[in-house]
């Protein structure tokens, strides 16, 4: 779950529009970051998020690109390994979207498709 600070551009229900959403915070749905299961996030609300998603539509087709960093904290309940460590998870999604033009409202949905990459850095010293 995202939550995001959104910025719209758009006049009639047919006019081309530009979106810009700013993420403010992550949070995880899973208790375990790994398969394993042996490595859990230290909060599962995070607000150490940055990037950005940018969309564009006309009418009533839309595309949207999005590029977003979380970092975090986690705690390895594994023997042997260090009990904390340092990440980051680096989503970058493409998005088709369709604008559904109702009196003062505008609700898209869409789909989105991607990769997601992990950066884990044990902490040293710990």
């Amino acid at each position: 779950m995202r939550v995001l600070a959104t910025v719209w551009v758009t006049g009639e229900a047919f006019a081309p529009s530009i979106s810009v959403d700013v993420p403010l915070q992550d949070s995880f749905q899973s208790k375990f970051l790994n398969a394993n299961q042996d490595l859990r996030p230290n909060d599962p609300s995070v607000g150490n998020v940055s990037g950005m998603i940018l969309g564009a539509g006309v009418g009533w087709f839309g595309l949207g690109y999005e590029n977003c960093a979380v970092s975090a904290k986690g705690k390895s309940s594994s023997p042997g390994a260090r009990p904390t460590v340092d990440f980051t998870l680096n989503f970058q999604l493409y998005d088709v979207f369709l604008d559904l033009p109702f009196h003062r409202r505008h609700p898209q949905i869409g789909h989105g498709r991607g990769r997601v990459s992990a950066d884990f850095k044990p902490i040293m010293g710990q």
